[in-house]
């Protein structure tokens, strides 16, 4: 059993009169006002290092060209020539969903996994489909033009639809209808979103142009021109990583504040699309017909994990960034899975106490004890409410008359 993560300890302290301010674990000053709280956290030394090991899933060798995760990463879906896959546990097994023969070229999830969207290429009257059980049913869908890729908010109703020309196209209805982005003509290649939808970016041939409401308008990110290959979203949208090529020098840019300032890092190789973690901490893309690459911080550094060259075409990753999933074409589905470190974050919301954790790819329940002693913890049992927002699972409790102490347990 691994036991705990994190721990906070509370108790009532005298009430001053002058303001009151704690030192959080990481040196970070939490004012405290009408009472008193002290705080404290321990963490254990548990591994975070990304992909160390591959395993090929039982999905059919197929012209693999996307897949995508739900946030626990246990819900995957993936498109190739002629079908949609989908698997309820982490690609241990597939199954073909009942769908014409098409040339499928993109797939996407809502958080949860309940909602799907598939899309076709160009050259068939059906260009999309949605589903809204996790592929058991599916419904064809009117759109303007052939969208061959597809990004989704969290809610799997904000979507993001690319043509991989000029135009980028938005829906606010989960598919149902679509308006064309003000965005100028551009070969555009990828988009990103942060999980309420309210963060978009989208990349080209050109500069980067991203928006903070839902691409209703847009900012011109006139970092350098170039060929843009992918980008990515931290899941409150501050963070957006982007990979390009300038030059001929393969580079990954990165924003902290939603894109209206931009810094470089050199990439290891010309990476292609990425992926973030919920917390933009935790990176993953891969190069043509080479290795993939993982950073476990915001890309500053990269490692290729242990995975092997191949015609890489799409990786997924879990909110906590921890589950991923790989595809390629003329090859199979692949995953691995690193030890989650969920951190359990503490605020004051009132009288209550609103403890939190990113979505963990593994099993984790919150426990609470008065003492530290291994017998006296408990399991919290109300239940984690979703946060679309960030993609955390929180939990509101009343402040104890006493100690209290928290925990994560993975049983």
């Amino acid at each position: 059993m691994r036991r705990f993560v994190f721990q906070f300890v509370f108790g009532w302290c005298e009430r001053v009169r002058r303001p009151h301010y704690l030192r959080s674990w990481r040196g970070s000053a939490l004012p405290i006002s009408q009472l008193g709280l002290v705080c404290c956290a321990l963490a254990t030394g548990l591994n975070t290092t990304l992909a160390q090991n591959w395993t090929l899933t039982s999905a059919p060798s197929k012209q693999w060209v996307s897949v995508t995760s739900a946030a626990d990463g246990t819900k995957l879906a993936a498109a190739a020539f002629p079908g949609i896959f989908t698997s309820t546990n982490a690609g241990a097994t597939w199954r073909s969903n009942d769908l014409p023969v098409r040339s499928w070229t993109g797939v996407a999830a809502s958080a949860n996994g309940g909602r799907l969207f598939a899309t076709i290429g160009a050259y068939s009257v059906d260009h999309f489909f949605s589903s809204t059980n996790f592929g058991t049913t599916w419904t064809s869908n009117n759109t303007p033009t052939s969208i061959p890729a597809i990004v989704s908010a969290a809610d799997g109703i904000k979507l993001i639809g690319m043509t991989g020309g000029p135009q980028i196209y938005i829906s606010t209805n989960a598919g149902a209808t679509w308006t064309i982005a003000n965005l100028p003509s551009a070969a555009w290649n990828w988009a990103a979103s942060s999980a309420d939808g309210r963060v978009c970016a989208v990349v080209g041939n050109g500069p980067i142009y991203s928006s903070t409401n839902s691409g209703v308008t847009w900012i011109s990110n006139q970092v350098i021109h170039a060929f843009w290959y992918g980008v990515a979203c931290s899941a409150d949208g501050r963070r957006i990583f982007a990979t390009a090529s300038a030059n001929g020098v393969p580079s990954l840019w990165t924003s902290t504040d939603s894109g209206a300032n931009w810094s470089s890092n050199a990439a290891p190789s010309y990476l292609d699309q990425i992926v973030s973690s919920a917390d933009g901490t935790k990176l993953a893309s891969w190069a043509y017909m080479k290795q993939l690459y993982f950073s476990t911080d915001s890309g500053a550094t990269w490692s290729t994990g242990n995975s092997a060259n191949a015609n890489w075409t799409a990786v997924a990753a879990s909110a906590d960034g921890a589950r991923l999933a790989a595809c390629a074409r003329g090859g199979g589905i692949f995953t691995a899975q690193s030890t989650p470190a969920p951190k359990l974050n503490l605020a004051v919301a009132g009288t209550n106490l609103a403890l939190s954790w990113v979505v963990p790819s593994t099993s984790f329940v919150l426990q609470q004890s008065s003492d530290l002693s291994t017998a006296n913890w408990i399991t919290v049992t109300n239940a984690p409410a979703l946060n679309m927002t960030n993609l955390e699972l929180q939990v509101s409790l009343p402040v104890s008359q006493g100690a209290a102490f928290y925990r994560l347990s993975s049983p």
